[in-house]
């Protein structure tokens, strides 16, 4: 079986191409920001305090023309066109924390440094609702935490188990074998960034169980152990509100919407960073047409102006049904 192939922008330079009207898409935007509206002043402000943290010395935004990693302070937590990533995620999070509200946790898939793991923190913790108690919301973060990214045996024994013809992933002639690896991004320099933005106190050699009283949980390694079914972890007996997914690859993507897609609840979001990868894109439009996902898909888009804007198209839809694990 093939995957199903990539919505390519219209031309090179062009903003992305989604399978959604464009009049859908304009009733959507107005939408959320009549939700992004319920922030009041002081929570803005408060939000406003982490995302600088997090660009660090960079105090400029990239030029919405601009293309790959000239922009950032290279120290900082969040690189490339990190705050209007960011902030682009602050209408999603209105329109499930306020009333009528979505249950359910917020976690991200693929954290880097770090920076969009403590700004769904912190929108949780500026709400009210992060804690570390059964009823309040947590955050998680899942990654392979400074280990590389796998190597293509990875992809090839995962398009064997859902039987699908690996030559139909396109891979932008991208090779991930060992990329993200370092101490910078393990998971105690993670963890200690993160304890930092939310101003909590860092102990260096339990950094986690620090973090975990603050309601924030990390599980490491690659998808294909860590989010095994065999683990066992309290990530099953939560809900999740917000899926955010910065992978890149075919197989890492597919994993994540194999094991969390699931628990997600309906009227939460799943949020893409890579729909410009196209095997990231490939994974996610495999999984909408495997389980049937008729959900409009929506994005930030250069066009349009802060919260909902972003250099990158940063693809997103609301689970409109439940799905049913194999």
């Amino acid at each position: 079986m093939d995957v199903p192939a990539p919505y390519r922008p219209i031309r090179a330079g062009a903003t992305c191409t989604l399978p959604t009207e464009a009049n859908l898409q304009g009733t959507e935007h107005v939408r959320l920001l009549a939700r992004h509206a319920l922030w009041n002043k002081t929570q803005l402000m408060q939000l406003e305090t982490t995302k600088q943290f997090i660009v660090g010395r960079q105090k400029t935004l990239p030029p919405l023309s601009a293309y790959g990693n000239n922009f950032y302070d290279r120290e900082s937590m969040g690189w490339w066109d990190a705050y209007r990533r960011i902030t682009m995620l602050e209408p999603l999070a209105a329109d499930v924390l306020f009333p009528p509200a979505v249950p359910g946790d917020f976690l991200e898939a693929g954290v880097f440094r770090g920076g969009v793991s403590l700004y769904l923190a912190t929108l949780l913790r500026v709400f009210g609702a992060l804690g570390s108690a059964e009823d309040a919301r947590h955050m998680w973060m899942v990654d392979a935490f400074g280990n590389g990214m796998p190597n293509n045996d990875y992809s090839t024994r995962l398009a064997e188990r859902v039987h699908i013809r690996i030559t139909s992933i396109e891979t932008q002639n991208k090779n991930w074998t060992n990329q993200f690896a370092g101490d910078a991004l393990s998971r105690n320099a993670v963890s200690a960034r993160v304890a930092s933005g939310l101003g909590l106190e860092y102990r260096s050699r339990s950094p986690i169980v620090t973090l975990g009283t603050a309601g924030i949980y990390s599980i490491p390694g690659y998808f294909n152990d860590s989010l095994s079914k065999r683990k066992g972890h309290p990530i099953d007996r939560r809900r999740i509100a917000i899926l955010r997914i910065d992978v890149d690859e075919f197989a890492a993507t597919l994993e994540v919407f194999e094991r969390l897609y699931p628990r997600l609840s309906i009227g939460g979001y799943v949020v893409l960073d890579d729909w410009k990868v196209w095997q990231a894109q490939q994974a996610a439009l495999y999984y909408r047409r495997k389980y049937n996902i008729t959900s409009s898909m929506f994005a930030s888009k250069r066009q349009w102006a802060l919260p909902l804007q972003s250099i990158d198209c940063m693809v997103f839809w609301k689970k409109t049904e439940e799905v049913t694990e194999d």
